[in-house]
């Protein structure tokens, strides 16, 4: 029987240098030449997708809350919670190598810290205004 025109059929053996596997993650990775470049570019194949933290989303979400006009309690409680949620994510990113985020929670801890330092320093002027000093 003729193949059909325009389909190469791989060999095991080319299909097997195709692929390799990396102490790390123990995934299957699949080299491909980058376009004009003389290095290769490593994709992870099928299941080893990276994705953002979902505790690194909240901590910036909540150092974002700082922004809004909500009671003091509530504010402080937000800021104090995207800190700790921020260093969980770093952990966690630190540990599990496919698993992004690690500016976006370095974002949220510093974004909530910098809302806290204000909200102080604006009260102890309130404060101060109010005593009448």
């Amino acid at each position: 029987m003729p193949r059909k025109a325009g389909r190469k059929k791989t060999s095991p053996k080319k299909q097997a240098k195709k692929t390799t596997r990396t102490k790390a993650t123990k995934k299957t990775v699949r080299a491909m030449k980058a376009p004009r470049a003389s290095k290769t570019i490593r994709l992870v194949s099928k299941g080893g997708s990276v994705r953002p933290s979902g505790y690194a989303v909240t901590s910036l979400v909540a150092a974002g809350l700082g922004y809004l006009p909500i009671g003091v309690l509530l504010k402080i409680v937000f800021e104090v919670a995207a800190v700790v949620v921020g260093f969980i994510a770093l952990s966690k990113i630190k540990k599990h190598p496919n698993i992004a985020g690690r500016y976006i929670a370095m974002a949220g801890i510093i974004l909530s810290i910098v809302w806290l330092v204000l909200y102080i320093l604006f009260s102890v002027a309130y404060s101060a205004v109010g005593a009448g000093y």
